[in-house]
């Protein structure tokens, strides 16, 4: 199972990839959005397997995976925030009300961006250039960020793990 969410994860990993390359097309907003849902479910799948309780380490199969840096695995934040979406917009519209022009979601940019000023409220934006994800907190009040190249690292060592091994 280890070797299935990693590999859902790399190929989740590789559709953002894809899609970013693919502007031109219709759909690519869409199909980073995708993948980068579809990588944090598998994430957080991953964890689940590693640190089940708690987040303690389940020693039997992280001792399988002794080499890799498994930090990264340990949060399920990430996944969280695609799937608790609901409650970060409650507490958005109970924080700062719903006005209209007032919200950017779905942002795919560089911070660096000249000229690219961020809506006062921004929900969910991807950088691709250094591949951080930032993401509306659970207050609705600010944002919380995540750097997504430790986990594709660990997800890579692991399928590299996995294919040297008995």
């Amino acid at each position: 199972e280890v070797r299935n969410q990693a590999r859902h994860a790399q190929l989740s990993w590789a559709m953002v990839e894809q899609a970013l390359q693919e502007r031109s097309d219709f759909d690519w907003n869409d199909r980073v959005w995708i993948g980068l849902q579809s990588f944090a479910t598998a994430q957080a799948n991953l964890s689940k397997l590693f640190f089940p309780i708690k987040h303690e380490p389940r020693a039997d199969l992280a001792n399988a995976f002794g080499g890799v840096n498994l930090s990264p695995l340990r949060s399920r934040d990430l996944r969280d925030h695609f799937d608790h979406w609901d409650e970060r917009i409650s507490a958005w519209l109970q924080t700062r009300g719903a006005s209209p022009n007032s919200v950017q979601d779905r942002a795919i940019r560089a911070e660096s961006d000249i000229g690219m000023v961020p809506a006062p409220d921004q929900f969910r934006r991807f950088d691709p250039i250094s591949k951080l994800l930032i993401m509306r907190s659970r207050d609705g009040l600010s944002v919380e960020r995540f750097e997504l190249m430790p986990t594709v690292q660990c997800v890579n060592d692991i399928l590299n793990t996995a294919a040297n091994s008995p």
